[in-house]
């Protein structure tokens, strides 16, 4: 299993625990659904991100972090 596929059922996870939470603060599961919505749902949103992250197109969005960690401390 590739680690950004580990990534992507933790956001998946993520989700669920924020419709938990959303649950036990009287937020309705509608008002969430039409909150992701707006974003396009949680795999665009996955999508977006993975997009953003992984610049060179490959798959894998370690690289351009590990580039950036690189960048940031030398």
């Amino acid at each position: 299993m590739s680690r950004f596929t580990r990534t992507t059922e933790k956001f998946v996870e993520s989700v669920s625990a924020l419709a938990e939470t959303a649950a036990e603060h009287g937020v309705s599961a509608d008002a969430l659904q039409h909150l992701l919505g707006q974003f396009g749902g949680p795999e665009a949103i996955l999508g977006q991100l993975g997009g953003f992250l992984d610049r060179d197109g490959d798959g894998n969005p370690l690289n351009e972090l590990s580039g950036l960690a690189k960048g940031l401390f030398g």
